[in-house]
């Protein structure tokens, strides 16, 4: 990894902020992209004292604009790009009923466009060097989950889009990660039904996988340029029971205490 630049988005906290740590150990460079500045330089000095040098970029993925300024100042930074890890993203609760449209819109929007958009844009960087691309998914982009139809929605959007990066793009590695539940501030950042913040931490997610434990499994997949991760415990259950006994997982998805 010496000499390596790994471009990292939504890396102010969570799975992000894990693998900016824990990159940072291998003295990679690094490009650290978020919206909250004053987390990002805490990372930012954590990571120089690992001996990783590293950017910070402030940006809003979520505006077309912004991405396009993000992209330029990610390549300017250091020069080239080896890994890109997609890995912004917002949560959400609420039942389709309930959630209002703009809901669905400004979900799809950071975790699904704004992904391919950067993507898109550092490519032909990516493809220079044989790189790699990384997109951080969901077993939701495996499955419907209750309370989850945007996130959900955007998470299978981004499968069908990097699979088929898979097939076209041979000269790069292409992983896409589908963690279970994790215990990072996801559903605290959640936005609720009527765009209001969800502010509450769900006790599945309370009883995740330790985040670091998540980030290392990521690393040792990236580097083994796996094509699909799952990072899960008994949600793998789920997945199983939808592949192999889809009445059976029916049953019991719709019974799921949600939060």
């Amino acid at each position: 990894m010496h000499n390596k630049t790994v471009v990292i988005t939504g890396a102010s906290s969570g799975i992000g902020k894990a693998l900016a740590l824990a990159y940072s150990k291998e003295k990679v460079n690094l490009v650290l992209i978020a919206r909250r500045k004053e987390k990002l330089d805490e990372i930012k000095s954590y990571c120089q004292t690992n001996g990783s040098s590293v950017k910070v970029i402030v940006a809003d993925l979520s505006d077309e604009k912004a991405v396009e300024k993000t992209a330029q100042e990610a390549l300017n930074a250091f020069n080239k790009v080896d890994i890109l890890i997609n890995n912004a993203g917002i949560s959400q609760r609420g039942t389709i009923a309930d959630t209002i449209f703009e809901v669905d819109r400004k979900v799809m929007e950071l975790n699904y466009f704004s992904q391919i958009y950067l993507t898109k844009l550092l490519l032909s960087e990516i493809r220079k060097y044989k790189g790699q691309i990384v997109v951080i998914s969901s077993l939701s982009g495996l499955f419907g989950f209750p309370l989850r139809s945007a996130y959900a929605a955007s998470k299978h959007a981004l499968h069908g889009f990097f699979e088929t990066l898979q097939l076209e793009e041979k000269e790069i590695s292409t992983t896409i990660v589908c963690p279970g539940r994790i215990k990072t501030d996801i559903s605290l950042s959640a936005i609720s039904a009527n765009g209001d913040k969800h502010g509450k931490m769900d006790e599945g997610q309370l009883k995740g996988i330790d985040v670091n434990v998540c980030a290392q499994k990521i690393i040792t997949a990236i580097g083994n340029r796996k094509k699909k991760i799952i990072i899960a415990k008994e949600e793998k259950i789920l997945l199983f029971m939808y592949n192999y006994i889809k009445p059976l997982f029916y049953k019991i998805a719709s019974k799921i205490k949600a939060t």
